[in-house]
Order: structure tokens, then sequence, then C-alpha cells
């Protein structure tokens, strides 16, 4: 045998193999569609007055994002789920940033890297 390992049952038990995978999404506003460059503050996070927030039916986004528009710490994530909003203020519509990555994961840490770039970044936590 060339490709074997012995294994202890203890070491099984206490999560041999097991591992987490950290991930940092970065969201930066300078770069989405929409920013104008002679206004640098058109854009900004946020859930804008479009957006349904109470009622009988508030809109889905609001499981996993805070009315700054950054994700809640601990908010389960999935392909396609929305991990940021912002407000285009020529529009005035909430504009959302979707989470791309393959595996689940879970928001660990939410960091605003600079206020004049309008940047965040999301820790996420893969397992």
């Amino acid at each position: 045998m060339e490709d074997a390992m012995i294994l202890n049952k203890s070491a099984h038990e206490r999560g041999f193999g097991y591992g987490t995978v950290y991930k940092a999404q970065i969201v930066d506003l300078e770069n989405m569609p929409g920013m104008s460059k002679a206004n640098a503050s058109s854009l900004h996070f946020g859930i804008g007055r479009d957006i349904a927030t109470g009622g009988e039916r508030p809109h889905s986004a609001l499981e996993f994002l805070t009315a700054d528009g950054l994700p809640f710490v601990g908010a389960k994530l999935k392909s396609g789920d929305p991990i940021a909003a912002y407000i285009d203020d020529t529009t005035r519509k909430t504009k959302f940033v979707k989470y791309k990555g393959d595996e689940e994961g879970y928001v660990d840490a939410v960091r605003l890297l600079g206020m004049l770039r309008f940047v965040f970044a999301s820790t996420l936590r893969c397992s």
C-alpha cells in the first residue's frame, strides 16, 4: 500500500481533518456601476426608501442585512444571497451585491476600511 493512513478513534472524534476556511469579500463602491466621477459621493451603503422594511411582506434581503446595508455578523450565506446594499443617489434606487462563493459561509466579521472610499470587507467562515 502506497497511500494509507492509520487513524486513532479518539483523534477522529476530536475532529481530525476538520478545517475552516476564511475568505474576505471586499465591496468597493468606487468600482460599482453608476459611480459618477464628478460627484464622488453618489453611492453610499444603506437600504433606501424603495425597499419595503415593514408590513406584511418585508424585503427578503432584510434577513441578511442591517439598515446600513451591511450584513449581520453570524448570518448564514449561500451563493446569490445579498452581502451588501447601497443606494444610488442619482436614481434613488437600492442595489444589492451578491455573495458569489460556491460553499455556504457565515459572516464572521464586518469592517469598514475607509469612509472616503466607501469600502467594507466581510470575513466569511466556510466549513
